[in-house]
């Protein structure tokens, strides 16, 4: 199937350069980020397809978050890049055997993956935005981990980040 790239402005074109107009007919195409696409290009892009805000229940939060956030500059000290990465993981002791399929959206410094989980929307809107590997944890052990190259949806990266957020962006009144 065709890709289509979102650019760092929000756009959404296809492999042929031209813009997308029916964005909801897209999100099972595979997607790509344009090497200037930034965690910002992508609340642009829902922002310019209005239909795509109804996919998960935490975009209006996030959209009005994002609102109050600076017009540039959102860039936290010692990250450079924020990346999302399809994580499975394989058990089968105890029982049950399980299979859990997730996203994570982890930020990048100097010294490999970190947690940004504490860190305010506002500190990571301009990081560079990139897809990772599929990361398979087996048997529950991270020690014994591999990775593989993936593709990634329109929709899953819509999800994906929007549920990652919704844990990410702590609201103001519950740091007490």
């Amino acid at each position: 199937m065709n890709p289509i790239r979102l650019e760092e402005n929000g756009a959404l074109r296809d492999q042929g350069g031209a813009l997308a107009q029916e964005a909801i007919t897209l999100l099972g195409r595979p997607i790509l980020l344009d090497p200037a696409c930034t965690l910002r290009s992508f609340f642009r892009m829902l922002k310019c397809h209005n239909i795509l805000q109804r996919l998960n229940p935490y975009i209006s939060t996030l959209l009005e978050q994002f609102g109050r956030c600076p017009p540039q500059d959102c860039l936290a000290s010692g990250l450079k890049a924020l990346q999302l990465s399809r994580i499975i993981e394989m058990t089968g002791f105890p029982a049950p055997p399980a299979i859990r399929i997730y996203m994570t959206l982890e930020g990048f410094g100097p010294e490999g993956c970190c947690d940004i989980r504490w860190t305010n929307l506002a500190q990571i809107l301009d990081l560079p935005l990139r897809l990772g590997q599929l990361k398979h944890t087996v048997f529950g052990d991270p020690m014994n981990s591999l990775e593989f190259d993936t593709t990634f949806n329109l929709f899953e990266l819509i999800d994906g980040i929007c549920w990652e957020l919704s844990f990410h962006n702590l609201p103001d009144r519950c740091k007490v």
